[in-house]
């Protein structure tokens, strides 16, 4: 999935486009932080707010 992020993201910036990647699906508390690094900016599952502290969830915004 990163690479996948990874690929439309150079995309976005290479045609200087305004948006953002939103993944929606597969989000865990274990691999938030590599979704992010890899360039996603809107994570979607409910689950995880379940599961994930809040304050990782701030300090990720």
């Amino acid at each position: 999935m990163c690479n996948t992020i990874r690929k439309h993201t150079k995309r976005i910036d290479d045609q200087v486009l305004y948006t953002r990647v939103e993944i929606d699906g597969g989000v865990t508390g274990l691999n938030i932080e590599k979704l992010v690094e890899a360039g996603a900016d809107v994570l979607l599952q409910e689950v995880l707010f379940l599961k994930v502290p809040i304050q990782l969830l701030l300090l990720l915004t």
